[in-house]
């Protein structure tokens, strides 16, 4: 089990602990904090803290902490998050910030990191696969356990699983 502990700051301090399963975790941190282009704080092969802001003055952050063997899917994507939020995506994205300073335009560019993050920690390559798993809405969870269950069953597509 991995311990999920939600911190809000707001001129206030308000923080809210409980304990989540390693799939439940994936999916609260690839939709509430990757998906709303969370500023990562720090990874370990234990430990992932996020930082996230929808508005000004106030912010989130996330700390995931569990055993590593629950952990390493979820650092593994981290990493890959941090790795795609590399790349240069122009002059309007890459002035002291790698998101667009509106929250929609957040929420959409880290949606998209957080999802292509995913599919590069799962080694997904096939293009009508990945073009599927960007377009859709499907739970990151649900995701691995597609893309896991293809991989046991050669000639099974994750879309024909997630359909």
């Amino acid at each position: 089990m991995i311990k999920f502990t939600s911190i809000r700051f707001n001129g206030q301090r308000t923080e809210i602990s409980r304990t989540e399963t390693a799939d439940r975790a994936l999916d609260v941190l690839v939709a509430c904090d990757l998906g709303w282009s969370a500023q990562i704080l720090m990874v370990t092969p234990e430990l992932i803290r996020t930082r996230t802001s929808a508005w000004p003055g106030c912010w989130d952050e996330g700390v995931y902490e569990g055993p590593e063997e629950e952990m390493e899917f979820l650092v593994r994507v981290v990493r890959e998050y941090l790795e795609i939020g590399r790349i240069d995506y122009g002059p309007s994205l890459n002035h002291g910030t790698l998101m667009p300073t509106d929250l929609i335009g957040r929420t959409l560019v880290g949606e998209l990191i957080a999802r292509s993050a995913l599919l590069s920690a799962l080694n997904i390559t096939d293009e009508e696969e990945v073009r599927f798993v960007m377009s859709g809405s499907h739970k990151a969870s649900d995701v691995v356990a597609a893309a896991l269950l293809a991989q046991e069953m050669p000639g099974t597509k994750i879309r024909e699983l997630l359909a």
